[in-house]
């Protein structure tokens, strides 16, 4: 039987991608968009009961290991992001002919808004869809591995520590 995620994941995506969408369409109201990006920030932290708590729910004994990889994945959209943002907002746009340089506007942040909120909600889709909180056969440990040695030192006859 194949076991979903729990009910955090989309609240954690969907609700973000919302605060971008509206932060985009207020304006410069500097107290609407504060406000919004605070509620998002705050939805935004459901992701930590949802689709982090994945990896214990896919392999209890791989999780530390699948968590270190996943998040140096999304770190990686930490200096990524940034870099792209620039691009958008104040960046160069290349067309046959010339090479325009972008001012920075309203506009131009509304797209990064609209952009951030069409990633967010593509990537809650995707793990709606295809996300599983069954543990993995490839999660098992055999008998072997299950046994642990809790001997010391101390315990081993001392002509076996001279070889």
């Amino acid at each position: 039987m194949k076991v979903k995620p729990g009910p955090f994941v989309c609240p954690a995506s969907v609700v973000p991608s919302l605060g971008f969408i509206a932060v985009a369409l207020v304006g410069c109201n500097r107290e609407a968009v504060t406000l919004l990006l605070v509620v998002t920030g705050a939805f935004g932290g459901a992701v930590y009961a949802g689709n982090q708590m994945n990896h214990m729910a896919l392999s209890p004994h791989y999780a530390g290991t699948m968590y270190g990889i996943t998040n140096a994945a999304s770190n990686m959209c930490g200096f990524l992001a940034p870099y792209a943002i620039g691009l958008l907002i104040n960046g160069k746009v290349r067309t046959y002919f010339n090479v325009y340089l972008l001012e920075e506007t309203l506009g131009q942040w509304q797209k990064v808004f609209y952009i951030a909120a069409a990633v967010n909600i593509a990537g809650s889709i995707f793990y709606a869809l295809f996300a599983s909180a069954t543990e993995q056969p490839w999660s098992y440990q055999s008998q072997e591995d299950k046994k642990i040695d809790t001997r010391s030192e101390h315990d081993i006859e001392p002509e076996l520590l001279e070889k």
